[in-house]
């Protein structure tokens, strides 16, 4: 992932074979201005108090026009016989981690205080996978999409200073009743599943209105069954939708 940043530089996020991860600023030339590596990321949050340990950055960042940049990190637990499973299990989830102008983690939201390991819909070991970052402009909250979860979660970060709270959950088992064309439906296959890219058209007054690339993995039908889940993934089929959330 790279990204533009307000100063004209270009921010990237950088994994590398050996397994270390990391951010690194550089001008239009390419040269280095300033990196964080994971490593150094964890000493901070360890003296800073946050109860989380990040394995690697991964799929996306998000400067803000402040100077901060939150960024997506990995949270990799071992849990002992989630639903579905026997035993030691390991399991992956994310975190947020909001750095300030001198890369100093002053925020984090991560998924195990959150939401249920239980709800895993894609298996596990990859139960949230975190795709996407997107800033709400109208109230200073983040939307989080988890491909893994085929959900868009809004969260309570209130430009640093909420809660963290889940303010909804959007998609299948999710916050909203579903209308299609303005006609309520019960039909799972509306929905997106695995989606990527969640990006705003427009935000007026309680309504959002949000452009989304839905995947189209395992999506579920009224009869409860699956497109298929392994190749030629017959049935499955891929869309671009917008959805309005009130």
């Amino acid at each position: 992932m790279f990204k533009l940043l307000p100063n004209g530089h270009m921010i990237l996020n950088i994994t590398f074979p050996s397994g270390d991860s990391r951010l690194r600023e550089i001008d239009l030339a390419g040269n280095t201005i300033r990196e964080l590596d994971i490593v150094t990321l964890q000493q901070k949050l360890q003296s800073a108090g946050y109860d989380f340990v990040p394995a690697f950055f991964h799929h996306d960042l998000l400067p803000l026009n402040n100077g901060h940049i939150l960024a997506l990190v990995d949270v990799t637990r071992t849990i002992d016989s989630p639903e579905g499973y026997s035993g030691a299990t390991s399991v992956n989830g994310d975190a947020i981690v909001d750095l300030d102008q001198n890369w100093n983690p002053v925020w984090g939201w991560n998924s195990w205080d959150y939401l249920s390991v239980n709800r895993h819909p894609n298996g596990l070991p990859d139960w949230t996978h975190s795709n996407a970052l997107v800033y709400s402009p109208n109230d200073g909250n983040v939307f989080v999409s988890m491909r893994s979860q085929s959900w868009i979660l809004k969260i309570d970060y209130n430009n640093g200073a909420g809660s963290g709270n889940v303010l909804w959950k959007l998609g299948y088992e999710g916050d909203f009743a579903l209308n299609e064309q303005g006609v309520a439906s019960q039909d799972p296959s509306v929905w997106f599943w695995y989606q990527h890219f969640p990006s705003f058209i427009s935000q007026q007054g309680t309504a959002t209105t949000v452009a989304i690339w839905d995947n189209g993995d395992d999506r579920l039908d009224l009869g409860g069954t699956t497109c298929g889940s392994a190749p030629p993934y017959t049935g499955c089929y891929s869309r671009a939708t917008v959805f309005q959330i009130d």
